[in-house]
């Protein structure tokens, strides 16, 4: 994962990514818009909320155009819930006769998903071609409905996911959402840590869903498997880590930016309805007010930026191309304008205290991750 500056290596997790859920039929434009407009990461998902196949179709016409190739994006998705209807019994049983159907529904998620977000590369298949391989891939991977697992389910998958080559080859690592600090250490009595938790966020302490995830991931460690080309070993619990992409040999080429580095000592925390549950917040805290009016840029992108600073992931959904890249080009200029001297330093320094007080993160360990 980079740190909050705002070039990430290339196929690292970045600090921002855009978000697709109820974009419905403008998906597709939306993601090619966002791409086009510097974001460099993707979250995708299945079920109504979201539009697969569109999410596909715009990743496809920025490959085509020339704007990216696949090892400058982070690409993520979520998948099936165990229940899904679009996956009856009696086809599970059909397709993978020694399954549980409901363990079926998810090896048959994964691949429409691959399928829907790769259609010109991928075949249908848990073994692609070589080539395809390197192209057709998900960075993350993530269980949309935690509560609906038990341990034994996730490690069941893992196996399977394991045993048809999907994991490590074409899913890079796993991932949680929309789960409670309870559950995940369920999951880790059972030796289970996820690489990604994606969270709503709130500013409210109360919140089982936020503060307390937050505060987890900030104390797990995690380790690389640091081949993708042949098999890992069968310790179950790093099978849910991330994997080392190709595109992690060639960052020190590809790297423009010293300060970048990835977080290689904590779980990753996604963080989605961050200004719509928030607005009172951020359109009202003196702290976001004064660096806007400073910076010139709008309280939105100061908030972005605080939560950035923070080590939180942020998922950007807006529609509108114009703020894309206003919320790009406006994180660019806060960075510029906060290392421009040292009058700004102490300044940012000074409103990042308050706001990291409020959302309940310990401020001395936050300034020794970042400046690390």
């Amino acid at each position: 994962m980079a740190t909050s500056q705002e070039s990430p290596k290339p196929g690292a997790m970045p600090m921002m990514i855009y978000g697709t859920a109820w974009k419905k039929d403008k998906t597709a434009e939306l993601v090619y818009e966002a791409i086009k407009a510097g974001f460099r990461g993707v979250d995708s998902g299945v079920g109504e909320h979201y539009n697969e196949p569109g999410v596909g179709d715009g990743l496809g016409r920025a490959f085509d155009e020339g704007l990216v190739k696949r090892k400058d994006l982070w690409i993520q998705t979520k998948i099936s819930s165990l229940d899904d209807g679009r996956f009856p019994d009696r086809d599970m049983k059909a397709r993978w006769p020694h399954l549980e159907p409901r363990i079926g529904r998810i090896i048959a998620s994964v691949l429409e998903s691959l399928d829907d977000l790769f259609p010109s590369s991928s075949s249908s298949s848990s073994s692609p071609s070589e080539e395809n391989q390197e192209s057709s891939y998900i960075d993350s991977l993530l269980l949309h409905e935690t509560h609906a697992y038990q341990p034994a389910d996730i490690l069941t998958m893992i196996d399977i996911l394991k045993h048809l080559s999907l994991l490590p080859q074409r899913i890079r690592s796993l991932g949680v959402c929309n789960t409670t600090q309870s559950q995940l250490k369920s999951l880790e009595k059972a030796g289970i840590i996820p690489f990604v938790v994606q969270n709503p966020f709130s500013m409210y302490g109360a919140d089982e869903f936020d503060a307390p995830v937050r505060k987890w991931c900030r104390s797990k460690n995690h380790t690389p498997i640091n081949n993708t080309s042949s098999r890992p070993d069968q310790n179950p619990e790093i099978l849910l880590l991330q994997c080392t992409t190709n595109s992690d040999n060639n960052n020190n080429n590809n790297n423009n930016n010293n300060n970048q580095k990835h977080h290689n000592a904590a779980v990753a925390y996604q963080a989605f309805h961050t200004l719509t549950s928030n607005k009172p917040i951020w359109a009202n805290a003196p702290y976001t007010e004064r660096l806007s009016s400073l910076i010139n840029v709008p309280r939105p992108v100061v908030w972005y930026s605080l939560l950035i600073s923070a080590g939180i992931v942020v998922l950007n959904g807006t529609s509108t191309p114009r703020h894309m890249k206003g919320d790009i080009d406006g994180l660019k200029s806060v960075w510029r304008w906060r290392d421009s001297d040292d009058k700004n330093r102490e300044i940012w320094d000074r409103c990042r205290r308050v706001f990291l007080d409020a959302i309940d993160v310990d401020n001395t360990d936050e300034e020794e991750e970042e400046t690390a």
